[in-house]
């Protein structure tokens, strides 16, 4: 991942980049963790802690496609 915030952003906001980023994972863990155990608890069935999973991914992946390389970056513009 350091790797692809380099790339994408460049080495000037590199560390806010990343503080922001491993914020995210951060608050994600410490919610994420014990929220899945409250669905547990409450519905009996993980299935709806899989069906927000997906849409959380799904929407992280919709989110990565929006910020290519080439879009900061024009060392990348003529890459394939």
């Amino acid at each position: 991942m350091p790797i692809m915030v380099g790339r994408c952003f460049g080495e000037l906001h590199f560390s806010k980049i990343m503080g922001l980023l491993m914020s995210g994972f951060a608050v994600g863990i410490l919610v994420g963790i014990p929220g899945a155990g409250i669905i547990f608890d409450r519905t009996g069935s993980y299935e709806w802690v899989f069906i927000l999973c997906a849409a959380g991914f799904s929407l992280a992946l919709v989110l990565c496609m929006l910020v290519g390389p080439d879009r900061h970056r024009g060392e990348f513009a003529g890459a394939d």
